[in-house]
């Protein structure tokens, strides 16, 4: 019956072009299958068809079939999807914004100590219903149908066009034919499990693909002459022996049996199917584009002989999309974003809708870190066309059960390690907006136990009550010394207050009391005491990285001073300065330069030959980014320390469908010294350390790396000490 049709229709096609015409009146739909990045191959398809002069008058799609034919009904042409395809930041379109503007330096630290977050409500964990939201998705589609109303009919397009989505309430089918194109494509390319569900019209929706992944029968509702559907043919034959015992591939492989089913289906209906043989590719290859649209093209160029009679001789050209509309609205957000957004786009002759000025504008006011979603859509009043930008305010965190792991090893003639597993619980809104109570425990190489409570004064201002007790216990093994453990029990308690300068940055004052109770060390005076401390402690912070780990560009500052009160065992105090920081500078694009810096002093006079400060808090050259490898335990410790040392980073991806991994190679050199008396540096030369390494590493997250080192230690008068040392896990401690 199908071939009857099609034969009827290309003998009425022959019989009323005139001769030496090329124009008919008979209406084709295509309709595009779903299957994520296998849908590019659409894009060849399209190519071939515009060659052969074959006038699409009506699209249906579902999921990447719907991006696809979305953007072709509005007048994206083949050239325009080529590019878009071959340009699309995939990686970043699966993915969720992360920015540390607008973010405390409490809140940047929390975000680099725990690599895994699970937030909770009263009824439970809340995992959400998929891994992304969707926002990044959402306005990538609002920017690329800036150029239709979002309150329209979508006959109204340059092809009449329709998506189709899957209600996950009742389980039926949607057709989507009206309202905004951005969201009905949203809706139809959710994923269940990737992309949480969206809401139309009190719809839950959701992809497609169980239901109507190939929408021929949407397409033929439209009442075409000619309904063309593009197949996506997976011929790798299925076997136990390819499944194995991969719950992942099984998972796909039922998947797929279900859309097959409803594929399948619906095929009879169509009057010509391009088959598209995409073996080999699976739905995540976006980063093969080129080999899928030429799958495409070849599957089109097949059925050339089929496909030649439906021509019509000439494709109208793509549709130029506006520049300007007339008006600008803006919803939420600050006033010096609104601003911000006005002098962007406002000009002389109207609004700017060009999209990279768009997209530009989107990720500055994403940058802010206060907004969950941006939105940038064309309305339509009658005939004016105003341009409405909504500003969506980032929602205050609630509960959350988190943990964070670190591990340093360092392996030369012998070792010294440290492993730490740390977890815990956040509770918000405990005692009004912003206060926070937060729970830890640690073990292994660590045990701790930690509560800090955080109470809002106004904003920017608060104070913090903690408790701690830890027993840091490291094993410290430098040059032929054995067997040599640092270990110190700290029970401390107090309170601070906490004043937020601007982004990353903060001042903070107040008492704390510790009980310090560390082991003996030889050659170390005064090593193994036992300390009750009661002490002020100011400190200065600033963190401007761009990341905690492996930062490329910004700078950090530490800066804590801190003065006993009262050592009730000798009657003396103490008082000690420490500042830590580095700046880092940014050049040919991929690298940087990044100068690092440690500097601690005891203040207190002390005529012993022990500085007046208790092991805990006396000045050391302990800072592992410039001395990762061994060092004698004479340079660690003195009443005055001080490093400096320079590094040249180099960064590239490791890009896959749905992520960028980044890479990074780095080498460093540094330099330090101990004086054992305040006022004596005439022995600095003989505390003198240096530290040469190259490196390599990657970062899953803010609080999640791993990083590999090798290189050689020196101290003055003795022979390098090679040494290769592992980071992985957060690098805060």
């Amino acid at each position: 019956m199908r071939l009857l049709k099609l034969a009827i229709a290309v003998l009425t096609l022959v019989l009323c072009v005139a001769p030496g015409t090329a124009q008919n009146n008979t209406t084709i739909a295509i309709a595009l299958e779903g299957g994520g990045a296998r849908g590019i191959a659409h894009v060849g398809v399209l190519q071939v068809l515009e060659e052969l002069g074959i006038q699409a008058d009506m699209v249906t799609g579902n999921s990447m079939g719907a991006i696809v034919g979305g953007l072709y009904s509005i007048g994206y042409d083949s050239k325009d999807l080529t590019e878009l395809v071959l340009g699309m930041d995939w990686p970043g379109l699966f993915s969720e914004p992360s920015s540390n503007e607008n973010v405390s330096w409490s809140g940047r630290y929390n975000r680099a100590l725990y690599a895994a977050r699970i937030p909770f409500t009263r009824k439970g964990l809340a995992l959400g219903a998929g891994l992304l939201d969707g926002n990044v998705a959402l306005a990538q589609l609002d920017r690329l149908t800036i150029g239709v109303p979002s309150n329209t009919h979508f006959d109204s397009f340059n092809r009449k066009f329709r998506a189709v989505a899957s209600d996950i309430i009742n389980g039926e089918s949607v057709i989507l034919e009206s309202g905004s194109l951005a969201e009905a494509i949203r809706a139809s390319m959710s994923v269940p499990g990737v992309f949480e569900p969206y809401s139309i019209n009190g719809r839950y929706l959701v992809d497609g693909l169980v239901l109507d992944n190939l929408p021929i029968d949407a397409a033929r509702s439209m009442n075409p002459d000619i309904v063309i559907a593009v197949h996506l043919v997976d011929n790798e034959p299925v076997t136990p022996e390819t499944l194995g015992k991969n719950p992942v591939q099984i998972l796909r492989k039922t998947l797929d049996t279900f859309t097959d089913t409803n594929v399948k289906r619906q095929l009879p209906n169509a009057d010509i199917v391009i088959a598209v043989d995409i073996t080999g590719l699976g739905t995540n290859d976006f980063l093969k584009a080129e080999e899928l649209i030429y799958r495409g093209k070849t599957a089109a160029y097949a059925m050339r002989d089929i496909l030649k009679p439906l021509a019509s001789g000439s494709v109208p050209p793509a549709r130029e999309l506006p520049e300007r509309l007339e008006t600008l609205s803006i919803s939420g957000g600050t006033t010096a974003d609104r601003n911000l957004i006005r002098e962007t786009l406002e000009t002389s002759r109207g609004v700017t809708v060009d999209k990279k000025t768009l997209e530009e504008l989107y990720h500055l006011l994403m940058q802010k870190n206060r907004y969950e979603q941006i939105r940038m859509q064309q309305f339509r009043n009658g005939d004016q066309r105003e341009l409405v930008v909504t500003l969506t305010d980032r929602t205050y965190p609630g509960h959350e059960i988190h943990a964070g792991f670190f591990h340093e090893g360092t392996y030369f003639s012998d070792m010294a390690t440290a492993t730490a597993f740390t977890t815990g619980v956040t509770f918000r809104g405990l005692t009004g907006l912003f206060s926070e109570l937060t729970v830890n425990t640690g073990f292994n190489g660590t045990m701790l136990t930690n509560a800090v409570y955080r109470q809002p004064l106004k904003e920017g201002l608060f104070i913090e009550p903690f408790f701690s007790w830890q027993t840091d216990s490291t094993a410290s093994l430098y040059d032929t010394e054995t067997d040599t453990q640092t270990e110190t029990n700290n029970l401390s308690f107090g309170l601070l207050v906490r004043q937020a300068l601007c982004s990353g940055s903060d001042l903070s004052f107040g008492w704390v009391q510790s009980r310090l109770d560390p082991s003996s060390l030889p050659d170390i005076p005064g090593s193994g005491e036992l300390y009750t401390v009661s002490l002020f402690q100011a400190g200065l912070r600033m963190n401007l990285l761009d990341s905690v780990l492996f930062p490329m560009r910004g700078f950090s500052l530490d800066a804590v001073y801190r003065v006993a009160l009262e050592l009730p065992d000798s009657g003396d105090f103490f008082q000690v300065l420490s500042v830590s920081g580095m700046s880092i500078l940014p050049f040919l694009g991929d690298y940087s330069l990044a100068f690092l810096w440690h500097a601690a002093t005891d203040f207190t006079p002390s005529g012993e030959d022990a500085p007046a400060s208790p092991l805990y808090y006396r000045p050391g050259l302990m800072d592992r980014r410039l001395f990762p490898g061994p060092l004698p335990l004479s340079a660690r410790f003195g009443h005055t320390a001080a490093g400096l040392g320079v590094e040249v980073k180099r960064q590239w991806a490791l890009a896959s469908a749905f992520f960028s991994l980044p890479v990074f190679a780095f080498g460093a050199v540094s330099t330090g010294f101990t004086a054992e008396q305040r006022d004596d540096f005439t022995t600095v030369h003989e505390n003198l350390v240096y530290s040469f390494s190259i490196g390599i590493g990657s970062r899953i997250n803010e609080a999640f790396g791993i990083s590999f080192r090798g290189g050689a230690s020196l101290n003055t008068g003795d022979n390098p000490i090679p040494f290769f040392s592992v980071d992985i896990g957060s690098v805060i401690r």
